[in-house]
């Protein structure tokens, strides 16, 4: 990543930005201007069915191929969705993991989570 930053490739604001700067970028007006940003869709960066259509001018980039033609993708089989938390009968203090989750959903919690 530093090499990116350092050639130019990696867009300065990319470690600060919120979501808001970051849709932004993805809906300027005069033109394609995000390269490749990371998410499930694009509506991370981009007004996903916005009036303006930018979304449709991204494209899914597939997983890589690693050695040997191995190529994994992230998939949530589970059927939680996000912002879901469980806490099993084996959880040694589940009063303790119901106030760490409860936490997460604190203002400062979300927001620095991108």
């Amino acid at each position: 990543m530093n090499r990116l930053y350092a050639e130019g490739l990696l867009a300065p604001e990319s470690f600060t930005q919120d979501d808001n700067q970051l849709i932004q970028i993805g809906e300027n007006p005069d033109t394609v201007f995000c390269g490749a940003s990371t998410g499930v869709h694009q509506g991370v960066f981009t007004q996903l069915l916005g009036d303006t259509g930018r979304w449709k001018e991204y494209k899914t980039v597939p997983p890589l191929k690693g050695p040997n033609g191995v190529q994994y993708a992230a998939l949530d089989s589970t059927g939680l969705i996000p912002g879901a938390f469980v806490i099993t009968k084996k959880a040694r203090h589940p009063e303790l993991a119901l106030r760490w989750a409860d936490g997460l959903y604190e203002r400062e919690a979300k927001e620095g989570i991108i």
